[in-house]
């Protein structure tokens, strides 16, 4: 049975913080050594910050993700499915997935959790994980859970 990560926002500290509020050059240096060495919570919410503040970037993520939902190609259920509702939702979920996945290009990296069955028969959905509850060990270490987003964490 897999661990369930991501089960609700435990971040809600950081929706009153706004990383661009008092940024200098200095700081921009140190939250990219900060992700260098793996602690990615602060340099993932200034890169949310500046997406969300900044028009041009903006634009340019909407416009790649729009491009990307537009190319051909589909998510298909099985061919007789058992529950035609449940493999609807599942297709809607993958297709938000592979979206979030894109991101990627830009954020560094992405992140989704498996969601199983009752029971742990097979995947019922991926859910993103957003990128700062993410750390890992320097550059090219495992990967880690930062359950509460905490800043200069490098191992959850």
């Amino acid at each position: 049975m897999a661990l369930t990560v991501y089960t609700s926002k435990d971040n809600q500290w950081r929706e009153y913080l706004n990383p661009l509020r008092g940024l200098t050059l200095e700081r921009i240096v140190s939250l990219i050594e900060q992700g260098e060495r793996g602690a990615f919570a602060d340099l993932q919410w200034f890169y949310q910050a500046m997406e969300r503040s900044d028009a041009l970037i903006a634009t340019v993520l909407m416009r790649r993700r729009a491009a990307l939902l537009a190319c051909q190609w589909d998510v298909q259920p099985e061919e007789s499915p058992t529950d035609t509702v449940l493999a609807c939702e599942q297709a809607a979920f993958l297709r938000e997935a592979v979206a979030f996945l894109a991101s990627a290009t830009f954020w560094g990296f992405a992140h989704v959790e498996k969601h199983y069955a009752e029971g742990g028969r097979g995947i019922v959905r991926l859910e993103p994980v957003e990128q700062w509850f993410w750390c890992r060990s320097g550059m090219f270490g495992e990967w880690s859970y930062n359950r509460d987003a905490c800043s200069g964490v490098d191992e959850g």
